[in-house]
């Protein structure tokens, strides 16, 4: 008997890791901010949203903006590897459609990095407003973050999805290290790059996994603070195109695989 359905289950201690990094994430940021006079808006911009190029030399601003990533790796980076050693057998001698298997698990994983950023972001909103940080407008704060959660959140997915495709072929360890380094310089380059010339987007946009930075658009039409609407426009499309091609290159990968 085949399976027509493979249902998708949230592990309850995979979403209480990912509450509990939320907030001490968000409670980081406080932190690091805290005695300052910015407004709700640029706290909630400047926490994980955009990278400081003032001083993106120092590299920190840079591993701050990581952060998450880090941690969904942490909880997330080996979550199609453990499915498959877990249940292979069980899945693949019962039904053949490894295709819906594997957007079983894209989906799982989509909606994890989901929660944990919708998370984070009502953290940050609500300790923010806690520390004495005022909204100068809410409608703006409110589109600012949502705006930069979709493109943050899918520049995040796709780095999970692509650590978690390279560790049906290597060890996860090796293939969260290389993600990871490559992010790390690249958008420390692109930093550099961008604080010397902002005529450098045209090139930066093109870089894989360094569209979720908030307000380097901006930047570079000499609108520092502010967003472009012809950038996001392109970073979502980017990061959607991109998703589909490592989806597409995940199947190929799980149709290859032999189970047996």
């Amino acid at each position: 008997m085949k399976l027509n359905r493979i249902d998708i289950k949230w592990e309850r201690f995979i979403l209480l890791k990912l509450t509990i990094w939320g907030i001490l994430l968000a409670l980081f940021s406080v932190l690091r901010v805290h005695g300052s006079n910015q407004s709700l808006d640029d706290f909630i911009s400047s926490a994980y949203g955009t990278i400081n190029l003032s001083n993106v030399q120092n590299v920190i601003p840079v591993l701050i903006w990581m952060l998450p990533l880090l941690v969904l790796n942490f909880i997330l980076g080996d979550y199609i590897d453990k499915q498959l050693n877990q249940h292979a057998v069980y899945i693949f001698t019962r039904t053949e459609k490894r295709k819906e298997w594997l957007t079983a698990q894209a989906i799982s994983l989509f909606s994890y990095v989901i929660y944990f950023h919708i998370l984070l972001q009502v953290f940050l909103v609500t300790f923010g407003y806690v520390s004495g940080f005022r909204a100068l407008s809410p409608i703006t704060m409110w589109g600012n973050v949502v705006l930069g959660m979709i493109t943050f959140f899918l520049s995040n997915i796709l780095a999970v999805f692509i650590i978690n495709l390279l560790s049906l072929r290597m060890n996860t360890v090796p293939s969260a290290a290389f993600i990871i380094a490559y992010q790390s310089v690249v958008l420390y380059l692109s930093g550099i790059m961008l604080k010397n010339s902002s005529s450098s987007y045209d090139l930066i946009k093109w870089f894989p996994l360094t569209q979720g930075v908030q307000g380097w658009d901006g930047y570079a039409e000499m609108r520092v603070s502010e967003f472009s609407l012809e950038g996001s426009l392109f970073a979502l499309v980017y990061l959607v195109t991109a998703l589909l091609i490592v989806y597409l290159i995940g199947l190929f990968v799980i149709q290859k695989r032999d189970f047996y």
